[in-house]
């Protein structure tokens, strides 16, 4: 069953103080909330988007990603999940191909995975308030550094906030529902705000030293997710198939029987001047020496803005930031994800001792060591990855690699694999 939520928003602004309150419920922000929810503290999590929703990114796990969340969720509740197992990866460019195995990949429907991990986080008993826009209040404008103050400006829903099936139909990834409309703003406190609110960390707009800064050679992101036709053998359902181009990547996988998933990262120049976005995936297909999905050009294909990203600072007295919106490294096999969760895992026990009151110092002061340790340093091997990709005359001699000495891209997939976040027990 799912639990009740559609009355939840008049009781939710009742309560203005808050332990813990996390602005976005995307993987880091919905895992980290159930986690604050289970260790007894007061948390409020907050999306500008109704649930379920999709999301403009890859849909997979590698295996580190799926091993935090087994420990997570417990097994359980993790084969609640609709997973596609993905035995191999093919890489494809100007019609050849290289192939790796997974070592691990699953897919999921982000629109399903995020809905079980908020679902969780209410059944542990947290609070959650959708098609809600969070901002961070400066300290400057009410000089109390006992606490945080986030504003929140809902729209009224015109139907049940949280459904529970999977087969629900996904929503536009805008940031306005055509159902909602405004209904004012609240305010509320917390002795610790999560930002987990994605590229560019939108609700923090008000704080100058927060500022992304964006990588001079980058991409865009664009995806979909549309049926699998019986003309798409070249997508088999146990494989994720890269092609690989001069304007970018797309990367095509099975997120159920009968449905694909597309996620590309791309030149803006080339988006630019393209015919469509679909014409541009197309056009990847085409150079990689791939057929085009047969419904692609059926397919809402949404977009993101420029990708790489980096921040200065993560951390604030009294706030953390977490997912991408401590900046962004194109992720190249499922990464992404298992960032996130490593992450909100990684964060558990500093919140835990800041909110005690037995940290030795602030927040601001723990949480970018901690984050350096398990997740930046992680991004290395993507970074040189990405850079790679980046430049089109290293394509056919990465590929060749691949194929010539597969023993080191075995070794590197083993890799990006492993789990840097120690063991957490089972919620």
């Amino acid at each position: 069953m799912c639990p009740e939520v559609v009355n939840q928003t008049t009781d939710i602004l009742r309560q203005s103080e808050w332990d813990v309150v996390v602005i976005g419920a995307g993987v880091a922000g919905a895992s980290f909330a159930l986690q604050c929810a289970s260790d007894g503290w007061k948390t409020l999590l907050v999306d500008k988007h109704t649930f379920p929703r999709t999301k403009v990114c890859g849909c997979c796990l590698n295996g580190a990603a799926v091993q935090r969340l087994q420990q997570l969720l417990g097994a359980e509740s993790l084969s609640a999940i609709p997973m596609m197992s993905t035995q191999r990866i093919r890489f494809c460019h100007a019609g050849k191909s290289a192939s790796v195995p997974s070592g691990g990949l699953a897919a999921v429907s982000r629109s399903v995975l995020d809905m079980h991990l908020v679902n969780r986080y209410l059944a542990a008993g947290g609070c959650f308030l959708q098609a809600t826009t969070a901002n961070v209040r400066p300290w400057s404008t009410y000089e109390d550094a006992s606490h945080r103050q986030v504003a929140l400006t809902q729209r009224s829903l015109h139907h049940s906030p949280v459904e529970c099936s999977a087969d629900s139909p996904n929503r536009d990834d805008g940031s306005v529902d055509r159902d909602a409309d405004s209904s004012g703003q609240s305010i509320v406190t917390a002795r610790l705000v999560a930002v987990c609110d994605g590229l560019g960390h939108p609700s923090l707009h008000g704080f100058e030293n927060m500022r992304s800064v964006v990588a001079k050679q980058n991409r865009v992101g664009l995806g979909a997710e549309i049926p699998r036709c019986a003309g798409d053998d070249a997508f088999p359902v146990d494989e994720l198939v890269m092609a690989v181009g001069p304007e970018g990547y797309v990367g095509t996988v099975g997120v159920a029987s009968d449905r694909l998933n597309i996620a590309a990262a791309v030149r803006p120049d080339a988006l630019r001047t393209a015919e469509s976005p679909g014409a541009l995936l197309q056009s990847i297909y085409h150079q990689a020496g791939l057929p085009t999905p047969t419904l692609l050009n059926e397919a809402a294909i949404r977009g993101t803005g420029l990708l790489t990203r980096s921040e200065a600072h993560v951390a604030l007295p009294r706030l953390i930031l977490l997912g991408d919106a401590t900046g962004y490294v194109e992720p190249f096999t499922g990464e992404g994800m298992a960032w996130a969760l490593a992450a909100s895992a990684a964060a558990r026990s500093v919140v835990n001792d800041f909110l005690r009151g037995s940290g030795e110092s602030g927040i601001e002061n723990l949480w970018p060591d901690v984050h350096q340790r398990f997740v930046r340093n992680r991004q290395l091997i993507c970074r040189l990855l990405s850079a790679g990709i980046q430049r089109p005359w290293l394509h056919s001699p990465m590929l060749t690699a691949c194929r010539i000495f597969p023993s080191l891209a075995n070794r590197l997939v083993r890799r990006l694999n492993q789990s840097s976040v120690p063991a957490a027990r089972t919620l």
